[in-house]
């Protein structure tokens, strides 16, 4: 049975073989050109109150990205600006007149975030710096202060060395993604 099968195949497309070819000169393709077309992983059907939960993130996330930019620039500024000072006291002088400095533009704002925002904005400073805010201010003050702020970091349910990662952070990375993509993201302060 299964030889009768083979045999009848090989006929069929020996045949197909053996046709004449097609005349090009009759034959009219037309070709045009798409859009980049993104395909997007569906997002699932979500309750109410798994919605009202993404739209608290979402806002958060709006609010809390300019920061994590203004951090990522700082930093960068900051190790810039002392690769080129020589002695240590320099640099230490350097690194008090900008916390001065950040402390008076932002001290304010800071203080009216909700504890709430603090393991968005640990997760976004990652995103941007590529370190962990523990490692951030361990490197930019001492590890002391570093266990310092920690200790409340902890005390208020977040964790100074979280990481971000987009394969877990999903709803996140989702957010930023679409606002890119739609140009409503915010850049800065």
């Amino acid at each position: 049975m299964k030889y009768i099968f083979l045999v009848v195949y090989i006929f069929l497309f020996s045949n197909i073989k053996a046709q004449a070819p097609i005349d090009s000169t009759l034959d009219t393709m037309y070709f045009k050109r798409l859009k980049k077309v993104e395909i997007i992983e569906t997002r699932k059907v979500r309750t109410a109150i798994e919605e009202a939960e993404y739209q608290k993130l979402r806002r958060r996330v709006i609010k809390l990205y300019p920061y994590a930019l203004m951090a990522k620039q700082i930093y960068v500024d900051l190790n810039n600006n002392m690769q080129v000072m020589q002695t240590k006291k320099e640099k230490r002088k350097y690194k008090k007149g900008k916390e001065a400095e950040l402390r008076e533009r932002f001290e304010a704002e800071i203080k009216n975030l909700y504890t709430t925002d603090g393991p968005v904005l640990v997760k976004l400073i990652y995103r941007e710096t590529g370190h962990t805010t523990y490692d951030l201010i361990k490197e930019l003050k001492t590890g002391f202060k570093a266990w310092i702020f920690q200790i409340a970091a902890k005390n208020n349910g977040y964790n100074l060395k979280d990481t971000y990662d987009p394969a877990v952070d999903v709803e996140i990375e989702g957010i930023i993604q679409s606002m890119q993509k739609d140009g409503t993201l915010p850049t800065g302060l």
